[in-house]
């Protein structure tokens, strides 16, 4: 009979034994798979935030390109970047200067994603369009944008490799302006020219 309380104490020692190690294991792969998930999402997340200001940079460069061609007296008054999970928005607010004085003259936005792309959202173009009296008469089938900020109309571009139905030619009206009005003027050039 002692032999069988001793196989029955060795028996309920080697379960508590199983039981600890079991619970050592589960216990041991919880903080090894917390670790590495922990390591896994810090990663990630450092990366994105790269991207995100690597891309950032990018898109407000080609911005700033793009407004020194088509935005002349254009200056930033300030951007804001607002950064997301592989992609991001900026805020773009610029503003002119007439004879010295800032004039506020827009703000746009821009989504940008981390691999590179960026563009304006729908809907955020001028939502200010009224029709001229001009342009219907020469057969356009659109309106003239103006400023939603000032009021002001927005100079109207035409690339050369479009075909368009009409031009808007506005260069004759110089001749009727008083010479003490100040005037912006946008050329729409007939073909591509190099920068020499």
């Amino acid at each position: 009979m002692n032999d069988e309380k001793s196989n029955f104490d060795d028996g309920a020692e080697l379960s508590l034994l199983v039981r600890r190690a079991r619970r050592r294991t589960i216990l041991r792969n919880i903080s090894i798979s917390f670790a590495i998930t922990l390591f896994i999402l810090t990663g990630g997340w450092f990366l994105n935030l790269q991207l995100q200001y690597r891309s950032s940079d990018n898109a407000l460069r080609d911005i700033e390109k793009l407004k020194a061609i088509s935005g002349p007296n254009e200056y930033v008054l300030g951007s804001q970047f607002d950064y997301g999970f592989l992609h991001g928005t900026l805020d773009y607010r610029t503003y002119k200067l007439v004879e010295g004085v800032p004039v506020i003259w827009g703000e746009e936005t821009y989504e940008f994603s981390s691999w590179g792309s960026f563009s304006r959202p729908p809907g955020d173009y001028s939502d200010l369009q009224l029709p001229d009296p001009v342009m219907k008469e020469k057969g356009f089938k659109y309106e003239r944008p103006f400023n939603r900020y000032n009021g002001e109309r927005e100079m109207m571009f035409y690339l050369p490799l479009v075909k368009y139905e009409n031009y808007l030619n506005e260069l004759p009206k110089l001749n009727e302006m008083d010479e003490q009005k100040l005037v912006e003027l946008g050329i729409s050039l007939d073909t591509n020219y190099t920068v020499k």
